[in-house]
């Protein structure tokens, strides 16, 4: 027998609009019965996943974040789940930082998480087109606000790398006392952070970037060029590879 898809249409209004004027709600799309299980396992609100659907018009999935601090013992026990769905790389971006703070004033988190690098099968499955290189994820974790436990949990660092977590995390709540972080983008070896003050010393932050490169002989740009891209995009980008 075919199993039935029951889907679900959200007239409700669990998010404000960024947009101004009398139109402060959206409309949400519809979750198939699979997503709803998805948001059950996930303990995430349908409200939540409904409305994160409605900025990517892409189906939701089931994020787990695998609990690599206790491995081996623990590994197959997820550290948090969450959902996530995906979009292009700027987009996804500009989606979590519209609506970080919002859900971080309900306790919850929504971030940029590992890039998606699709097969041809797993790209059609999933409706993108069969040469999909990359889409970034979307994601949101109901059971936490905190981005450092993400990070913890996801043990950012880089194989065979002198930088550990450890050094990460410290490095960042440092950044975080001094200037103010929005840390939108945790993945397994890339953070990004926005720069929440004006009052910058752009060179020392520039080198203490710079340290925390796994290896220095690999920087290929230099300390002038790296303070003009902080300026410009008030980003603090780690990335090991």
């Amino acid at each position: 027998m075919r199993q039935q898809t029951i889907e679900y249409q959200y007239c409700i209004k669990p998010h404000r609009s960024t947009q101004s004027g009398p139109s402060q709600f959206k409309m949400l799309p519809q979750l198939t019965t699979k997503e709803i299980e998805i948001c059950r396992l996930a303990k995430v609100s349908e409200e939540d996943a409904a409305f994160l659907k409605s900025l990517t018009n892409k189906p939701v999935e089931l994020l787990e974040i695998p609990n690599f601090n206790d491995y081996p013992d623990q590994a197959d026990q997820p550290a948090f789940i969450g959902i996530y769905s995906y979009s292009s790389y700027n987009e996804a971006d500009k989606v979590v930082l519209d609506h970080f703070d919002q859900f971080q004033e309900q306790d919850k988190i929504i971030f940029r998480g590992e890039d998606l690098y699709l097969l041809e099968n797993e790209a059609s499955a999933r409706g993108l087109p069969a040469e999909t290189t990359g889409q970034a994820t979307i994601c949101i974790v109901a059971s936490t606000a905190d981005p450092y436990k993400i990070i913890e949990a996801s043990e950012t660092w880089w194989l065979n790398c002198r930088i550990t977590n450890e050094a990460v995390l410290m490095q960042l709540k440092s950044w975080d006392n001094r200037y103010g972080v929005k840390i939108y983008h945790i993945s397994a070896d890339f953070i990004e952070a926005k720069l929440l003050s004006d009052s910058v010393d752009f060179e020392a932050l520039a080198k203490e970037i710079f340290a925390m490169c796994a290896e220095p002989e690999n920087i290929l740009h230099s300390l002038e060029e790296e303070i003009e891209g902080i300026k410009k995009t008030g980003n603090i980008t780690l990335w090991w590879d």
